[in-house]
C-alpha cells in the first residue's frame, strides 16, 4: 500500500476504525494512476478476475474516479479498486 499509494476506504474502513456490529459486503481501494497496475496484478493473484471495469466514472473535484470491480471466481466477494 505504501509503494503503491493506496487507501482503504468504505465499510472496510469503518470496521477497521470504529467497534460496530456489521459485516462489510466488498472491499474498496482508492489507487493513485501510477499504482493501479501493480494493484489489480496483486488482487487477480488471489483469484479475483474483472467482473464489470469502469462501472463508476466521473469527475469528483479535480479527480477522476474509475472504480473497476472484480470478483473472486470462488467466494464471489467483490473489490473495487
Amino acid at each position: 500500500m505504501q509503494q503503491t499509494g493506496t487507501v482503504i476506504s468504505g465499510s472496510m474502513a469503518l470496521l477497521l476504525l470504529h467497534d460496530v456490529e456489521f459485516t462489510p459486503c466488498d472491499l474498496d481501494f482508492y489507487v493513485p494512476a501510477r499504482g493501479f497496475p501493480s494493484v489489480l496484478s496483486f488482487v487477480q493473484k488471489f483469484g479475483y478476475e474483472i467482473d464489470s471495469p469502469d462501472t463508476t466514472s466521473g469527475q469528483y473535484d479535480c479527480l477522476q474516479l474509475i472504480v473497476i470491480k472484480l470478483v473472486h471466481l470462488v467466494s464471489k466477494k467483490s473489490i473495487n479498486v
